[in-house]
């Protein structure tokens, strides 16, 4: 890490900030600079190694900010408008306000927009759906919409 991080100090309140350029996100604050690097270091550490662990390239020192890469999401695009429906009737808010992968699932909404959870959500598709989704809820987004608009339910 050496070198290659930054710090500053904090804008509204007392302390410093570090971070690495190379590394989106990659943040820590603490109240001298050297604590904010050293609770950098974890954090860079980790996240070398998750990009090893998906064999991603690490960037090179020097080489500036990363251009985000974003999962695919041709499998959602692919059950609209029934979507746009789902996300208005489930979860109170627009689709057009969210990213959702191929690969997301329904839990990670359930957990910012459904208080009661996993069981309020299922009660909730069907409820408006007539669809019992309990056997399918941990499938990806794409496959259970798919499923609830096959059963008759979009």
């Amino acid at each position: 890490m050496g070198q290659f991080h930054k710090w500053s100090r904090l804008r509204y309140r007392p302390g410093y900030w570090a971070s690495i350029e190379e590394f989106a996100s990659l943040i820590a604050d603490g109240q001298t600079e050297e604590e904010a690097i050293h609770k950098l270091r974890p954090k860079f550490e980790e996240r070398v190694q998750f990009l090893q662990s998906r064999r991603e390239p690490l960037p090179l020192p020097g080489s500036g900010k990363r251009v985000p890469t974003f999962a695919p999401n041709d499998q959602m695009e692919k059950v609209r408008p029934f979507v746009n429906d789902f996300w208005e009737r489930i979860f109170g808010t627009s689709y057009s306000t969210s990213f959702v992968s191929n690969e997301s699932t329904l839990e990670v909404w359930e957990q910012i927009y459904i208080p009661g959870g996993r069981q309020e959500l299922i009660a909730r598709v069907k409820a408006i759906y007539g669809v019992d989704i309990t056997d399918y809820y941990d499938r990806p987004i794409p496959v259970v919409l798919r499923i609830i608009s096959e059963k008759g339910g979009g």
